[in-house]
C-alpha cells in the first residue's frame, strides 16, 4: 500500500521549506547540502561541537530533491507539526487505511516516515 498525501506536490514543497527552518532538521539539511554554518556570535570552540554533533546527525539522512530522508529504512523525514497530516492520510487511504486496526496503519507510516 502506497500512501499518497493529498495534495503531494504542494505538502512536498511546503516540507522542503520547513525542513530548512526547523531546529534539528534545518542543520542537517546545511551540512547535506555543504552550506554549513554556524553564527559568528558563538565561540569557536561551541562552533565546533555543533558543528560536529550536526556532522554526526547527518550521516543518519539523506537529501533528495531538497527532502531528508533516513538512510536505513529510507522513510521521508517530516515535522512533529506534519504528524497529524500523514496520519489522516493512512487512516482515510481507500486501499484499507485505518480500517485494517491501529497496529497495521502506526506500522505503514512508521515504515514511510521518520
Amino acid at each position: 500500500m502506497e500512501l499518497q498525501i493529498i495534495g503531494a506536490e504542494e505538502w512536498k514543497q511546503e516540507l522542503r521549506e520547513l525542513l530548512v527552518e526547523d531546529a534539528y532538521f534545518g542543520p542537517i539539511v546545511n551540512v547535506l547540502r555543504k552550506e554549513a554554518e554556524v553564527s559568528e556570535v558563538v565561540s569557536q570552540r561551541l562552533k565546533e561541537k555543533h558543528h560536529r554533533k550536526n556532522m554526526v546527525r547527518a550521516r543518519l539522512f539523506r537529501l533528495d530533491r531538497g527532502l531528508v530522508f533516513r538512510r536505513d529504512p529510507g522513510a521521508l523525514c517530516i515535522l512533529t507539526d506534519m504528524r497529524s497530516d500523514v496520519i489522516s492520510e493512512a487512516h482515510d487511504s481507500p486501499l484499507g487505511g485505518g480500517h485494517q486496526g491501529a497496529e497495521k496503519t502506526a506500522a505503514a507510516i512508521a515504515s514511510r516516515f521518520y
